[in-house]
């Protein structure tokens, strides 16, 4: 998780210097004299290729983390060159690219008078910042190349584990709790309506200032830049020859840098399934898993009844769920739901490849104490892949894969748009039930994964990861873990293609 030291090497290339701005400040940014798109596109090669005749310096690497924007290229229509340019390294390069949705730092109005604000409930508050949020979105979007599509979009949340702030006078809080966007955290949808970002992570909680003066009618709220807390403890440049100091930082990169972390913890669960446990997980379908597990513990739970709370009406309540993913994505990462078993949570994963027109149907056993069982339950599938690209065709994606969730354990769909799911390359979905459902030993949930091409056609077939988790509410006494790992005749969580 994001707490454990990482295993293995990383490998660090620079792409940022130092540059002042026009207020005499210095900023980091790629040099002026280069294009970014040939920046990412040699130093991605060069990992895995060489160049001028060296030799490849990192041909291991299965996560590229990527914490850097244009903030003057928000995504409006077109998807950008350097989106792109990340979409094609990484199906060329089976690599996973995890993107920050990126920053924006300007002022928030609100939609309270001034002198109104300091008198507002903590609850009414965040209502009234979020509903300023939404209002502003539109200055919010997604800054280049966050819409990649074979990438992973990471979204800040308003979360850390760091102390409060040293002094509180003149200072705003402006959620009750975390568990929604970090109010610098860039918006979606992504490209074509796609759900983006893909996941939130916690990016430090951004405390505010109230601007202060006479001349604005209603309140607004300002961020100003600080090394203290609350925030993320990150190494900070020191005056010359200091090398330990240490600040706070809060926004979408170090969100992203958690996520990628967490990318590595997951890839010690798949090194300890071939080792270990002694089953055959070919490394080739490493970072399509990869991409699967990292949003299947994801969820809405924390953020969605305070979004409907203060945006919820009868105008918007049929396409609402649609509208709210463009800001949560498909939540909160929960790596370790994804990654740790329990006597009442088992998770199954599954891989494959697939040409158009093709498709692997996976059996998922049913635990034989759950029948007739009046508990809530909960069955969440994620299918990831990394598509080829046709930069020529407005629908870029070329492969196009997808199932149909429907199952009588657990009908009912939570959180992300059941349309929404499908316009990217990771379908996520989660359903809950809690009828008493009959059904007798042997039976088992039968899933299909289809693949259909889209915007060309599919020459190579194309792989993919899949992961399921069935799950009931810990203390329950059923056994599910033991009982699907006893009808699945194998010792570990792992079901090969087509099984």
């Amino acid at each position: 998780g994001p707490g454990t030291a990482p295993v293995g090497s990383v490998y660090a290339r620079p792409i940022l210097q130092p540059r002042r701005g026009f207020d005499g400040q210095f900023v980091e940014a790629i040099p002026e004299e280069v294009l970014p798109v040939d920046l990412i596109h040699r130093a991605v090669r060069r990992l895995f290729e060489g160049e001028d005749g060296e030799p490849p310096v990192a041909p291991s690497v299965r996560v590229i983390n990527l914490s850097i924007g244009d903030p003057m290229r928000p995504l409006a229509r077109e998807m950008s060159a350097w989106a792109r340019l990340l979409d094609w390294l990484a199906w060329k390069y089976g690599v996973l690219f995890v993107v920050s949705a990126g920053n924006h730092l300007h002022d928030l109005e609100l939609g309270v008078r001034r002198p109104d604000l300091r008198y507002l409930p903590a609850e009414q508050r965040e209502r009234v910042v979020i509903e300023a949020l939404v209002a502003d979105t539109r200055n919010r979007r997604l800054l280049s190349p966050a819409e990649t599509m074979n990438g992973l979009t990471v979204g800040a949340a308003h979360d850390d584990a760091g102390p409060g702030p040293s002094r509180t006078q003149f200072q705003v809080d402006p959620f009750v709790e975390g568990g929604v966007p970090n109010m610098v955290s860039a918006h979606g949808p992504g490209y074509r309506r796609a759900i983006k970002p893909d996941v939130l992570m916690a990016g430090g909680r951004q405390l505010t200032h109230e601007k202060l003066g006479t001349g604005h009618e209603n309140a607004t709220l300002q961020l100003r830049g600080s090394n203290s807390p609350p925030g993320q403890r990150v190494a900070i440049a020191g005056v010359a020859g200091q090398v330990d100091r240490m600040g706070y930082t809060r926004g979408t990169s170090s969100a992203t840098a958690l996520v990628a972390h967490c990318g590595n913890a997951l890839y010690q669960v798949m090194n300890d399934i071939r080792g270990d446990l002694g089953r055959d997980l070919p490394r080739e379908y490493d970072v399509v898993l990869m991409k699967a597990l990292l949003v299947h513990g994801a969820s809405w739970a924390r953020a969605q009844d305070r979004y409907e709370t203060a945006l919820k009406n009868a105008q918007n309540s049929r396409a609402f769920r649609e509208y709210l993913g463009r800001f949560l994505g498909y939540g909160l990462v929960d790596v370790g739901k994804a990654g740790i078993c329990s006597e009442q949570r088992v998770t199954i994963l599954g891989f494959g490849d697939l040409g158009d027109g093709e498709g692997d149907d996976f059996t998922f056993p049913l635990p034989p104490s759950l029948s007739a069982v009046a508990e809530r339950r909960c069955l969440t599938i994620t299918l990831a892949w990394l598509s080829p690209i046709n930069a020529a065709r407005q629908s870029h994606r070329v492969a196009h894969l997808w199932f149909d969730p429907k199952n009588g354990i657990a009908p009912s769909r939570q959180f992300a748009d059941h349309r929404a799911v499908q316009r990217g390359t990771l379908q996520h979905e989660v359903l809950e039930g809690e009828d008493a459902t009959v059904f007798e030993d042997g039976d088992s949930i039968r899933l299909r994964v289809n693949c259909r091409a889209d915007a060309g056609d599919v020459v190579t077939p194309v792989r993919y990861g899949l992961a399921m988790t069935l799950e009931v509410a810990e203390g329950v006494d059923i056994p599910v873990y033991q009982e699907v790992r006893d009808r699945l005749g194998v010792p570990v969580r792992v079901q090969g293609r087509g099984g």
